[in-house]
């Protein structure tokens, strides 16, 4: 190696000397702190806004600085540029003070990396900063590193950043190139951060942008609120602000249109200065200390870097969490969730039933006690106004947005590390009560909010977001009724759930979405309840009451009119609904039988009481194992994060499902949705649907106050996912007639020769991917072991899927796989599904599945598993046993022939068969598919019968053919090379098989 030379080793220590030496000057005060013996006073002088002069006596340029743009506001960080002032929120990461000076603000719908306007203002930038006015002067900063006037003359000295939908909007424009599109007189403005594609179009040769988070536009630009632009993929834009120094604006006050104006100063106590978070830039490594070339003095940062969102900050410090010990009884779950915020064990001391804020015995007995009244004071069963306040124990109530915007939604929710929940032989339960009237709850949540903060059927906020780490759940004990899941999670970790059961649930006993190191043993998870009072459209109305009581408090004289229907008010409307879900409470609840003439108890039943008391959803589970997201899709579409699972001597048993089948509807211009996510009953609210050119809209008590909301509020937070299109206007308001071309033929078209299929058929009322009964549903989890399962009772008596679309080969709802979800899905009946895995699973028994009038499979190993498999024992699967002969001959798409499977394994998947794999026993379909030929000659599917070896199987095989038996060897090779190459095999769980067989109850 060559040695430097001295000269060049001089001038290497002579440029770090100058660097160090310059950066000292630079940073002398980095991270000081308040230290009167060492300043020459207690004060200090700051000043309204940054001084126009650059590098003038009070302010250097490119330096950071407090200011205080009102004599009343708050003091706040900031940066003086080029004379301007640029705005910065993310010195003030949490938000504790820069938001005094605008009109409001939210976070972005994604992310913490934006804050934006309140949906609901429609302020331009400059009416959105608070201390500017007409005269104000503004520019941007690319990177937040220099304030500068827009390249484009028309903007110059009057440019601000905006976003477009991409940061609040559900749907985005998403039709190639907007500005070769002309969409709007904004789209070929340049943009500083976003998402660009080279055009290579012949006519238009350059970049574009795609989606754009710092739109270069006047600070002028209105933010458009038309009640549909969120929802229906529209190019919109609205004032935006980066809290990771991803681009800034600046603004230079003025006293006229020419002069800039003088900065007010103030003097100040050093105590009074707050700290300054120094957040580093996405993309880089520099924070603000960095990127600036002065700091003040007397600026004190934050000893840590600022984080996005202080309810992560840890709230076990200092806290032994070995010897923290919480004895639980029902007086902590009076009034609400108990949110377990702190480490330790929490030990059960009493049977807990959770009837949060429940009216009173007084209120109950009185004669006019209405349990779903609007008038009142308070909402019964919900977090009182208090308590749903943005900085209340359960927020989001009214405001809807907020962890608890649709109410409790957990009896426990887990929101720190090291927890022991110790059921100590008690049970835990909802009562009858809440039951009906929470439809959307988890007895234990692994989590701080039901959803990842941009899933589900509202608006969670993303602030107060946790998952479980270092959770133990253990009995003996039990987990009751629940009107949704048992023990629920998302992305937790570490977790350890045993010796317990699981039953008497809606949905799914146990369910782990992107979940790390599971451990789930010694558990009974059975039976599902059967005994489900009402159907999905009761979780909706419910769920809506809060939304209800405001639009009957602020429109309820406002007047509307039904085609067909005599005018009546909104407040008429909204007495209506409460009186049908009173009808159903009373007799669900005090077993009030009502005349079966009523024909408001004829219509709350109609759209509210289960006839059955089986799942009317589109799926229901013993345990569900997902990726990252709420398995509400297709299986096999989210597959990631989920790793290390063990389940180990199980019992999964009685689980029901009897889906009703509805549609979504897309319009021309664009999904027809409800407030929460919902699908509007088109089939359900229409007179008849046989001759279209007749039908009617007849309604029911929520589809009318549907179509009220969206007449009268106008509010982003209230309306949420609502989309009505205007042919659905015209058809519930004028009606379906040769005036208006007959308007419902764009709503439900008919199947024609030219036209042969529609689509959105194969849904729920949820508008989930349907998938039927499951007792054990694995999607995703690498490294992973199952055994010593018991898997047995689960039914489906879903009906057949609807003709109304036609034939078509599956659903196309949200994310589906043609090649798993085939046909009409919401009849399966599985035992067991498996995909996208990788591990072991052996000792597993599957027995009595059964559908009425689809598949049933023991096991189902869709597609690219790389899986060993041993002693799996599978018996009774019965498909297709409320078909005959006749029936199945006249089934077309989307209905397929029942087929009844002991192991069905689908392509692209590798399975290791070890020692005697498969023992089956009375499998009856229409179809079956143990020894599917096809399958044998990929080596998807090597059937090994009881009672003959391997070594036999071979030695036939190679006695009728040579060319057989290499082509066997051949796939051997290539099945143990993938083995050792592509997949560990899961050997730390390998040789422990002593565990004792489940008892009917734990």
């Amino acid at each position: 190696m060559k040695q430097p030379t001295l000269s060049a080793l001089l001038s290497m220590m002579s440029w770090i000397a100058a660097t160090f030496s310059a950066n000292v000057h630079k940073n002398e005060h980095r991270g000081s702190t308040i230290d009167t013996d060492t300043h020459s006073s207690d004060t200090v002088d700051i000043y309204s806004h940054c001084d126009p002069t650059p590098n003038s006596a009070i302010h250097a340029n490119n330096g950071l600085y407090y200011i205080k743009p009102f004599a009343d506001g708050p003091i706040i960080a900031a940066i003086c540029s080029n004379g301007y002032t640029m705005l910065d929120p993310s010195l003030d990461v949490n938000l504790d003070r820069f938001p005094s000076y605008l009109s409001s603000w939210d976070y972005s719908r994604l992310s913490l990396e934006y804050i934006i306007t309140n949906l609901d203002d429609t302020s331009t930038f400059r009416e959105w900063w608070l201390p500017a006015d007409a005269y104000t002067h503004w520019r941007v900063a690319a990177q937040c590193k220099s304030c500068e006037a827009s390249m484009d003359a028309s903007l110059a000295n009057n440019v601000a950043y905006y976003t477009d939908g991409t940061n609040f909007c559900y749907t985005v424009w998403s039709d190639g190139n907007p500005c070769l599109a002309a969409v709007n007189e904004y789209t070929c403005n340049k943009c500083d951060v976003g998402t660009f594609v080279e055009d290579t179009d012949t006519a238009y040769t350059a970049s574009y942008w795609t989606t754009c988070q710092a739109l270069q536009v006047s600070s002028d630009t209105p933010s458009w609120h038309d009640i549909n632009l969120r929802v229906n993929r529209h190019l919109v834009y609205r004032p935006v602000m980066s809290m990771t120094r991803q681009a800034c604006t600046c603004y230079q006050l003025h006293s006229d249109l020419d002069t800039p104006a003088t900065p007010a100063a103030y003097k100040v106590a050093r105590t009074d200065l707050p700290t300054v978070t120094a957040v580093k830039q996405i993309g880089g490594k520099q924070d603000v200390r960095d990127a600036v070339q002065f700091i003040a003095e007397y600026v004190v940062f934050e000893d840590e870097r600022g984080v996005m969102d202080s309810s992560k900050s840890a709230q076990s410090v200092g806290i032994d969490c070995s010897h923290n010990v919480h004895y639980l009884t029902q007086t902590d779950f009076e009034s609400g969730t108990y949110r377990i915020q702190e480490c330790g064990e929490y030990i059960f001391t009493e049977n807990i039933v959770c009837n949060f804020n429940a009216p009173t015995t007084e209120e109950q007995s009185a004669e006019q006690f209405s349990p779903n009244s609007i008038d009142g004071d308070r909402l019964y069963w919900y977090p009182t106004e208090e308590q749903a306040t943005t900085d209340g124990a359960y927020p989001g109530l009214y405001s809807y947005e907020g962890s608890y915007s649709l109410g409790f939604f957990a009896g426990i929710t887990v929101e720190c590390d090291d927890v022991i929940i110790n059921l100590n032989g008690f049970r835990f339960e909802m009562h009858r009560q809440f039951y009906l009237q929470q439809r959307f709850f988890s007895l234990i949540e692994m989590a701080a909010k039901p959803f990842l903060p941009h899933q589900g059927a509202s608006t969670w906020g993303l602030t107060g977001v946790y998952y479980a780490n270092n959770l133990e759940i253990k009995g003996p004990g039990q987990i009751g009724l629940s009107s949704h899941h048992g023990i629920k999670g998302n992305n937790a970790a570490n977790v350890h759930i045993h010796d317990l059961s699981v039953l008497h649930f809606d949905v799914a006993g146990i369910a782990c979405n992107g979940c790390s190191y599971i451990t789930i043993e010694n558990v009974v998870v059975g039976p599902q309840n059967k005994e489900i009072p009402t159907l999905g459209r009761y979780t909706h109305s419910r769920a809506f009451i809060p939304r209800l009581k405001h639009l009957n408090d602020h429109y309820g004289e406002e007047e509307i009119q039904f085609y067909g229907r005599e005018k009546t008010t909104v407040a008429a409307l909204c007495r209506r609904m409460v009186q049908q879900m009173d009808m159903i409470y009373f007799n669900y609840i005090d077993e009030i039988e009502y005349d079966p003439s009523d024909e408001e108890w004829i219509a709350a039943q109609k759209l509210f009481k289960n006839p059955t008391g089986w799942m009317d959803g589109g799926s229901s589970y013993g345990i569900v194992i997902n990726g990252g997201g709420a398995a509400v899709v297709g299986i096999g579409t989210r597959i990631t994060g989920t790793e290390h699972i063990q389940l180990s001597n199980v019992e999964v048993f009685g689980i029901y499902n009897q889906a009703q089948e509805k549609m979504k509807y897309s319009l021309k211009s664009g999904t027809s949705r409800g407030i929460l996510f919902d699908v509007m009953d088109w089939i359900g609210v229409t007179d008849q649907i046989e001759d279209r050119y007749r039908s009617q809209y007849v309604g029911d008590v929520y589809t009318d106050i549907q179509f009220a909301a969206n007449k009268y509020v106008q509010s982003w937070y209230y309306r949420n996912s609502q989309y009505i299109g205007p042919e659905e206007e015209e058809y519930v308001f004028e009606g379906n007639t040769a005036a208006n071309d007959y308007v419902f033929l764009t709503i439900l078209p008919e199947i024609t020769e030219d036209k042969p299929s529609i689509g959105g058929c194969g849904t729920d009322i949820q508008l989930h991917s349907p998938k039927g009964s499951i007792g054990i549903m694995v999607n995703g989890a690498q490294e992973s072991l199952f055994e010593q399962l018991y898997i047995h009772d689960i039914y489906n008596w879903a009906e057949l899927g609807m003709d109304v679309c036609g034939a078509y080969p599956g659903p196309s709802l949200t994310t589906e796989d043609i090649d798993i979800s085939y046909g009409y899905t919401a009849t399966r009946s599985h035992g067991m599904v498996v995909d996208y895995t990788t591990g072991a699973y052996r000792n597993i028994h599957i027995e009595n599945v059964e559908s009425w009038h689809g598949e049933a499979n023991g096991l189902t190993i869709y597609k690219q598993s790389f899986i060993e498999l041993e002693n799996v024992m599978v018996e009774n699967i019965f498909a297709g046993t409320k078909l005959d002969e006749s029936e199945v001959a006249a089934l077309s798409l989307p209905n397929l022939v029942p087929r009844a499977c002991a192991v069905d394994v689908h392509d692209d998947t590798e399975v290791l068969y070890v020692d005697d794999v498969l023992r089956h026993n009375n499998i009856i379909g229409f179809e079956t598919c143990q020894f599917n030929a096809q399958q044998e000659q990929q080596q998807m599917y090597t059937p090994v019968l009881s009672g003959h070896s391997p070594q036999l199987i071979h030695a036939v095989m190679v006695i009728v053919s040579s060319v057989v038996c290499l082509a066997l060897l051949y796939c051997v090779y290539r099945l143990v090379s993938c083995l050792a190459t592509r997949h560990k095999r899961t050997t730390d769980y390998v040789g422990s098989n002593e565990h004792t067989p489940l008892l009917d109850t734990i």
